[in-house]
């Protein structure tokens, strides 16, 4: 008997990438299916997963369409775990794609050992746009990615049982739903794993993501939306000293030219003055630190600097838009 595998896909005007993924999805080797949609598009996504749903051949596979408010990616990763009824939970994003056998291989790792309750796969990510800032971008995503492990459980792949263990995901995040949800299992990670409970890797399993906006004319409101995050009391509590540096730098990248205008015009406080530059270049430092550590080594490694001041700009303002939100 194959039991109920539940993939879940969540939209948010996606109607450029969602076609490839439903395909990817439909096209999976193993039988028993679900697949739940939650949509809270306000484009033409909707009118572009009917369409495919009708024209692709679903193989069998239930299919459950859910369209709702925009309330952020935590809130509809809930509402498609409500909808699901599977025990065994595939998270697939929009603008990602998965091989033949991205299920049937999973479900056969879970059936080695019921005491796995989370499957950690690699992700293999690329700019769907060209251009040396594009190229930029994706360096410095890589080089800042942890490396796989089986220390933490992961959403992407698990039994039904990790939400009931850790909880939902947080209804309020816009972004980064995921990472705060990860911050919770790993503080339950130690307890669960002398009962026996464990994560395990599976390298060979990749999950393939477009990402899209990778444009100086673009990327501010991606950044924008990333800086949400850091108006999350949940979030920043999870991980309070790394938040707090992290605010730190971003504080020291937007301040950093009014820093240089008065150090030049008054020729005071130049240790201060070195001070704030040395916290300006750390992450730039830390980038190249960790692409080395990789052996990632490429020219665009010189433009980091102008993007890491790029979206600190914007990750400054975007707490604040979303702290003032929930405020009102």
């Amino acid at each position: 008997m194959k039991y109920l595998a539940s993939i879940l896909v969540v939209v948010r005007n996606n109607k450029d990438v969602i076609v490839r993924c439903l395909q990817s999805i439909f096209h999976q080797s193993y039988g028993n299916i679900e697949v739940v949609i939650v949509d809270s598009s306000d484009d033409d996504s909707p009118l572009v997963i009917k369409r495919c749903i009708e024209k692709c051949n679903t193989r069998g596979f239930k299919v459950k369409y859910v369209h709702t408010k925009a309330r952020g990616v935590g809130a509809a990763r809930n509402t498609a775990l409500k909808s699901s009824s599977g025990k065994y939970i595939f998270f697939v994003d929009a603008d990602c794609y998965v091989p033949r056998d991205y299920v049937e291989h999973a479900m056969e790792i879970f059936f080695q050992d019921e005491k796995i309750l989370s499957i950690n796969v690699r992700n293999a990510y690329f700019p769907s746009e060209k251009g040396i800032f594009a190229k930029t971008i994706h360096l410095h995503e890589r080089s800042r990615r942890a490396p796989l492990s089986s220390e933490h459980f992961e959403h992407w792949i698990c039994r039904r049982k990790v939400f009931d263990l850790v909880g939902l995901f947080d209804d309020s995040a816009e972004a980064w739903d995921d990472v705060e949800w990860r911050l919770r299992s790993e503080k339950l990670f130690q307890d669960l794993k002398q009962q026996g409970y464990k994560a395990v890797m599976a390298p060979d399993l990749v999950m393939n993501e477009e990402k899209q906006g990778w444009t100086v004319r673009k990327y501010w409101k991606k950044s924008m939306w990333y800086g949400g995050k850091y108006a999350n009391l949940d979030y920043l509590r999870a991980d309070l000293l790394t938040n707090s540096v992290e605010l730190l730098l971003i504080a020291s990248q937007v301040t950093y030219p009014a820093s240089l205008l008065f150090h030049f015009l008054s020729f005071r406080l130049s240790y201060l003055f070195v001070l704030h530059t040395l916290v300006f270049i750390a992450p730039t430092l830390f980038t190249a630190y960790r692409a080395a550590k990789r052996k990632i080594v490429s020219r665009v490694l010189l433009v980091t600097p102008f993007l890491i001041f790029y979206k600190s700009i914007f990750l400054l303002p975007g707490a604040l838009c979303k702290a003032f939100k929930d405020a009102i």
